[in-house]
């Protein structure tokens, strides 16, 4: 199944010669059709490293697209990924939930829907198939994960705020990438026993990692429509967010070269 078409010209930049563009990416998961959306300077004529982008729990949409576009001006083509298949994006945050579980309780599948964008991602001719990093935000943070576990043969990983917990743990000599966890140091979803399990995972699978955590900071710290009250365990942190990202963008180009 293919239905790649150009949607519209998303934004420009004349002063660094940048013109970003957004394309649809449809195909199939098993008998799921995933429609992804691939972000590319179209004034760039070849290959560049690419980002596979996995959204939080409310799925492709407004939220994933600004981190893609943020990534393309820093010289990446990126794939926004769909992982609940049909391009599903969530009503609200009860849907969400519901959509969202159905993979973390069923992480082979999460799995095989993260695999089936990369081995799509790789097919297309605006990206260094050999080049590829995955980034993730909330459950996005948990897919990609997952999607390096499997033994994806990734360039980096790189999640903000993520569910870092899984019944699948990476296998020593099948775990690639690098990796980079910005964390929320008070983020009462992601507890400090499951930081530390996760960062024994990482020994275990001897894996080149790193781990930041943000004082101050909760679950979602990325996401400006999260509120400012950090007592409800989700907020927003505009110092958080800048910093985070700076680390992330000097990973990531450390690691591409």
């Amino acid at each position: 199944m293919k239905n790649n078409s150009l949607i519209y010209e998303c934004s420009s930049n004349s002063a660094l010669n940048i013109s970003i563009k957004k394309k649809n990416i449809s195909y199939l998961s098993d008998k799921t059709a995933l429609k992804s959306v691939l972000f590319f300077d179209s004034n760039n004529e070849g290959k560049l490293p690419g980002i596979l982008l996995f959204s939080d729990w409310l799925g492709v949409g407004d939220f994933a697209f600004e981190k893609a576009r943020s990534f393309v001006k820093e010289g990446f083509v990126v794939l926004v990924a769909d992982v609940y298949g049909d391009g599903k994006v969530a009503k609200d945050q009860k849907e969400a939930f519901e959509l969202s579980s159905i993979y973390k309780n069923n992480r082979l599948l999460m799995r095989e829907r993260a695999n089936s964008s990369f081995e799509e991602f790789k097919k297309l001719d605006v990206v260094k198939k050999n080049n590829i990093s995955a980034i993730g935000y909330c459950f996005g943070g948990t897919v990609a994960l997952e999607l390096a576990r499997s033994g994806a043969d990734l360039k980096n990983v790189v999640v903000f705020h993520a569910g870092l917990d899984t019944p699948l743990e990476a296998v020593p000599g099948n775990f690639k990438p690098k990796v980079l966890a910005l964390h929320g140091a008070d983020d009462p979803h992601v507890p400090t026993e499951q930081v530390l399990k996760f960062q024994e995972e990482l020994r275990k699978a001897k894996a080149d990692w790193s781990f930041v955590s943000y004082g101050n900071s909760v679950h979602s710290f990325t996401n400006k429509e999260a509120g400012t009250d950090p007592s409800k365990g989700v907020a927003y942190n505009k110092l958080a967010d800048k910093r985070s990202w700076s680390v992330a963008i000097s990973f990531l180009k450390e690691n591409i070269k």
